[in-house]
């Protein structure tokens, strides 16, 4: 859980007991605006901030350093081009069966 966000869904009992006082407070305030409140406004700074920060999902804590280091080799790459390509590519032989073993589980049913 050290590199997810997954440690967040912790603080919600938090969560739920912040929105109790709030609705203490103010009775008629319901959780969507609890959330609109505290998610999608600005950020003021009043007297329960510092409650507000330990919400659930208010801050991301989640720090990841990734660095890649590439040695380039000494040999160089070497590519050879074919001789010759096949102009046909048959897929039955001479007598007419086809060369694919995967066709070979496809048969007719048999009387035992």
């Amino acid at each position: 859980m050290s590199f997810t966000e997954c440690h967040q869904f912790v603080r919600i009992p938090f969560m739920v007991e912040h929105f109790r006082q709030h609705k203490a407070i103010d009775p008629s305030m319901d959780f969507v605006k609890f959330i609109q409140i505290h998610y999608f406004s600005a950020n003021i700074v009043t007297d329960d901030f510092l409650q507000d920060q330990q919400l659930p999902f208010r801050s991301v804590e989640c720090h990841m350093q990734n660095i890649t280091v590439y040695i380039q080799g000494s040999q160089p790459l070497e590519f050879h081009v074919p001789v010759s390509i096949a102009k046909e590519y048959p897929s039955y032989n001479e007598i007419n069966k086809p060369q694919f073993s995967v066709f070979d589980i496809f048969q007719p049913p048999r009387c035992a």
